[in-house]
């Protein structure tokens, strides 16, 4: 399995981590027919919640877990590398833009 971040996703993950620690969220299958009893397989493991919540509604198990520290480290630096805020802009000067237009 692949875990891999997007930048699409950066600000979605900073406002999740913002107001709770931060979790990992694993979505798997349970028992196939060519599977042995208990098996289940991992069908996304995911740092989006909104990624996951797509899974919620079907028949699929749903796992929100702590995250491990090493993958915590490198989501991390991800962010770190590649998000930028988006600028504000002064809602005041807009207001004024479209009065003198």
């Amino acid at each position: 399995m692949i875990l891999a971040l997007y930048w699409m996703i950066l600000r979605a993950i900073i406002l999740i981590w913002k107001v709770r620690p931060p979790w990992i969220f694993v979505t798997v299958n349970m028992l196939t027919p060519k599977m042995g009893p208990g098996e289940i397989v991992p069908l996304l493991v995911t740092l989006s919640y909104d990624e996951a919540a797509s899974y919620m509604e079907t028949d699929s198990l749903f796992f929100n877990l702590p995250i491990p520290g090493e993958i915590q480290l490198w989501a991390e630096g991800y962010v770190l590398d590649h998000y930028r805020p988006l600028k504000r802009r002064n809602v005041s000067a807009r207001l004024a833009e479209r009065v003198r237009g």
